[in-house]
């Protein structure tokens, strides 16, 4: 939201030389969160937390499926 306040300030190209990022991403930004209140992008920053941690855990619950039905393949071959 800083970065969408000085390009709206200074000057987009300034902004993103300040900030070191791209004029394309300070535009994407720009469509993206311009119109949101900053309750909502803090709300929106809170919902990509919570998925990052529900995308993690279920890689998690991937690799132990993976791994149990590894072990109970071995298990069953050696019968």
């Amino acid at each position: 939201m800083s970065i969408l306040e000085r390009a709206r300030s200074d000057s987009v190209a300034g902004a993103a030389k300040a900030f070191q990022v791209s004029k394309q991403s300070i535009y994407l930004w720009r469509k993206r969160y311009d119109v949101l209140s900053p309750a909502q992008v803090r709300l929106l920053k809170e919902h990509d937390r919570e998925h990052a941690r529900l995308v993690k855990l279920l890689a998690d619950r991937k690799a132990e499926i993976d791994l149990l039905s590894a072990l109970l393949s071995k298990a069953n071959r050696k019968q």
